[in-house]
């Protein structure tokens, strides 16, 4: 799974705080390694050379399980077609730039959502209640676009910081 990276302002380093407890590990980041990238960094290039190229299929279905969701609804989320996404299963063929752009913000929310709630039971609730600050919706619908997916990074960053909802 691609890596997630915090990009902070005029190259300034932003760190994230780490949860000790190993089985919050997140998928893909090895024990000890960094989360501090700067503007620019190889780990920037690298990610945008994955995007470019195309995720792999079995990074939806990661993250599928990650969420706790099945197919139909993170496809939908991912703006994803089943017919697509089945293509892409049996062909074992990677995910369009688009579609991996789509994945890597859905997972980007998830991994923050790790660090703010502590541990992956937490975020599997958190991402499938309707919550009246998403007009009803569940967090994870919610992110079915850009916008919605910043505004619910700032939600987790309010709750993160203990600002009322």
């Amino acid at each position: 799974m691609p890596h997630i990276m915090s990009v902070g302002a005029h190259k300034k380093k932003v760190a994230r705080t780490r949860d000790p407890n190993p089985k919050n590990k997140i998928a893909g980041v090895k024990e000890g390694q960094s989360s501090l990238y700067t503007v620019g960094s190889p780990e920037i290039s690298s990610l945008i050379s994955q995007i470019k190229r195309g995720f792999p299929i079995d990074t939806f279905e990661r993250l599928k399980e990650e969420f706790g969701v099945n197919q139909e609804k993170l496809a939908d989320v991912a703006s994803i077609s089943l017919a697509t996404l089945h293509r892409r299963k049996v062909g074992m063929r990677r995910l369009t730039p688009d579609e991996s752009e789509n994945i890597y913000r859905l997972e980007k929310l998830y991994k923050i959502a790790v660090e703010v709630l502590g541990n992956k039971n937490s975020v599997k609730l958190w991402f499938s209640t309707p919550q009246m600050v998403f007009e009803g919706k569940t967090p994870l619908e919610y992110a079915d676009t850009l916008p919605g997916a910043e505004e619910v990074e700032r939600v987790l960053r309010r709750i993160e910081h203990g600002v009322l909802l």
